[in-house]
């Protein structure tokens, strides 16, 4: 029983580890964010060209502004990793290099970008992430969000000269989020297994408690307060397993994102350590009660002559509780591998699905604000659009 513990403790600190990966890998870009925080959306009123990008660049330096926008290219399948591009102008290269220690960056001092190109040395994230200068960036891609560095007074300045040109538009959104691909039933599928988890790790607890009852009540007799040999015997039961699962997860989150050698990864796990310490301290305030009220009700006569009060009853409701637990998690399996089937014979519509395109359309602010200019100007020309695509 002692060695079912310790599989569930390294099992589910793996599994909450992991999980705290792939939410901060899906969100990744808000790794940048915490310098660039400022979110604005520029649009371009024209057909955006390289001169829009050098004018935009002009802006910013006459403002003391610096500014990231990003670019996601689509996945052809799910094993391949998703390339993030990051198209960057800094005013000033200094401060950048010392804010992200991992990355390295080439400086063009005597140009309006001082950015030139860059790498980053260490990322914890499946992506390929690509540092270009903003000038690389197809004008197609113009148009959009841009993730902005400077004070407040030197933003809104910088907003209101591009809103001054006749080319561009510029609106602050403060309402901008980096948004996430995991789906909500995602979560809830991943919340039931760790609840199923620790609920197999309690059950585990309360039977493994009952085995050594009559050790407790040996230890009773020779003075050990009630608190100190819950305390020692919690620690005793889940210390190795949780180094040990701590050890698996910082292994298997390297090697997942191929960086096994990279040593510098695993000072980059700070949110992933604090997710696992939770996690750990819980397993071990459930173990310490469940101990401590083990002891407590430890008749030490009773039990030295080989009398178990409750012993029977305990059996029945553990036996229920594991019945339940079993029958639920089968439930959940045949639902899940239902669900599987169903959804295979959709793959080769889904695979044949990378030969299309996303075709995405924008226009001035000043259309979105005035009804009767959207009605007039966009509206036809969308459906322009869509019909010349529906009869292509």
């Amino acid at each position: 029983m002692k060695k079912i513990i310790w599989g569930i403790t390294v099992l589910l600190i793996m599994i909450i580890s992991i999980g705290k990966f792939y939410e901060e890998d899906d969100v990744f870009l808000n790794y940048f964010l915490h310098e660039f925080d400022t979110t604005i959306n520029i649009t371009s009123n024209e057909h955006a060209n390289k001169n829009s990008i050098i004018k935009l660049e002009g802006v910013a330096q006459n403002n003391n502004i610096s500014f990231i926008k990003s670019e996601r290219k689509p996945m052809n399948g799910t094993r391949e990793r998703q390339t993030l591009k990051l198209y960057i102008y800094l005013n000033d290269a200094n401060w950048f290099q010392d804010s992200y220690w991992n990355s390295k960056i080439n400086k063009k001092e005597n140009k309006l970008n001082k950015f030139s190109s860059g790498e980053i040395k260490s990322l914890l994230t499946r992506k390929k992430v690509q540092l270009k200068s903003f000038e690389k960036m197809n004008e197609v891609n113009f148009s959009g969000d841009y993730h902005v560095r400077g004070t407040e007074k030197e933003i809104n300045e910088f907003v209101k000269e591009i809103n001054r040109s006749k080319e561009m538009t510029a609106v602050i959104d403060k309402s901008y989020v980096v948004t996430s691909g995991i789906t909500w039933k995602q979560v809830v599928l991943y919340m039931i297994l760790v609840g199923c988890i620790i609920s197999i790790f309690v059950v585990s607890c309360i039977l493994f408690n009952n085995l050594i009852s009559k050790e407790l009540a040996v230890e009773g007799l020779l003075g050990y307060n009630n608190f100190g040999l819950s305390i020692r015997k919690t620690i005793d039961i889940l210390l190795l397993p949780s180094c040990v699962g701590v050890v698996g997860s910082i292994a298997f989150i390297l090697l997942f994102i191929n960086a096994y050698m990279n040593f510098e990864c695993v000072f980059l796990m700070k949110d992933i350590y604090v997710a696992i310490i939770k996690i750990i301290a819980v397993l071990f305030f459930a173990e310490w009660i469940l101990l401590y009220r083990k002891i407590k009700s430890i008749n030490l006569i009773t039990w030295l002559k080989g009398y178990r009060k409750y012993s029977i009853r305990n059996s029945k409701l553990t036996k229920i509780v594991v019945t339940a637990i079993t029958i639920y998690f089968a439930t959940l399996s045949v639902m899940s591998y239902k669900e599987y089937t169903s959804l295979r014979g959709c793959l080769g519509n889904w695979k044949d699905s990378k030969h299309y395109a996303n075709i995405a359309c924008t226009w001035s602010w000043a259309y979105v604000e005035d009804d009767d200019k959207y009605n007039n100007v966009v509206a036809p020309k969308l459906n322009k659009l869509w019909n010349q695509l529906d009869n292509a």
